[in-house]
């Protein structure tokens, strides 16, 4: 079992599980960033602040997107931030992304004009996290030299348990006890472990 143990341990700290997310429409997280140039900088706002959907943020150029989720409860569907004369649209899946990039459109239709779009896995972001340990206690040492200590001691530690004495082999090592012509031939003898075969 220790090669299983040791897989399972090293595994979880090269490649650290982390459960399926989603949002409140069921959809697998990814964060979805689209960006857009902007003309007629007065005529936008005006369009987003009469907006339903849109909610300002006070004393910024930002609005929250809010609408229904898949259940018909109100929710925060994404978030729009303009920086002069450039609009980013934040959400946290495909299609949403696509619903908030139509909306745009249509609100700003001849302003806003698309110039880019980009997805990243929010899944894969947490992994990376844990696996470089950002959020947890300051690291002293680099993940590669902790995770290449680690290696080297686990694989001192079973290359010496060879040399250790073991009490269920009566205080004999693990290589002592490999050499043991009698030992060996209580084991390949069923009844020195205590199995007696049925008599059908």
């Amino acid at each position: 079992m220790a090669p299983f143990y040791h897989d399972s341990r090293i595994s979880c700290r090269l490649t650290p599980p982390v459960p399926q997310l989603k949002n409140t429409d069921g959809e697998d997280l990814l964060t979805t960033r689209i960006r857009f140039d902007v003309t007629g900088l007065a005529a936008v706002e005006k369009a987003f602040d009469s907006a339903n959907e849109l909610e300002r943020e006070e004393g910024k150029t930002a609005w929250s997107w809010i609408g229904p989720n898949s259940q018909g409860k109100p929710t925060v569907l994404g978030r729009i931030v303009m920086q002069g004369e450039s609009l980013e649209l934040e959400c946290d899946s495909f299609r949403r992304g696509d619903r908030g990039r139509a909306m745009i459109e249509k609100l700003a239709a001849g302003m806003a004009r698309h110039r880019s779009t980009t997805h990243e896995n929010v899944a894969t972001q947490i992994r990376d996290e844990l696996r470089e340990g950002r959020g947890s206690e300051p690291e002293y040492l680099p993940r590669d030299v902790q995770e290449a200590l680690a290696l080297d001691y686990t694989a001192r530690y079973y290359r010496n348990w060879l040399g250790e004495p073991v009490p269920a082999l009566d205080g004999r090592t693990p290589r002592e006890a490999a050499g043991d012509a009698a030992l060996e031939a209580d084991r390949s003898d069923p009844r020195a472990r205590g199995y007696v075969p049925s008599r059908a």
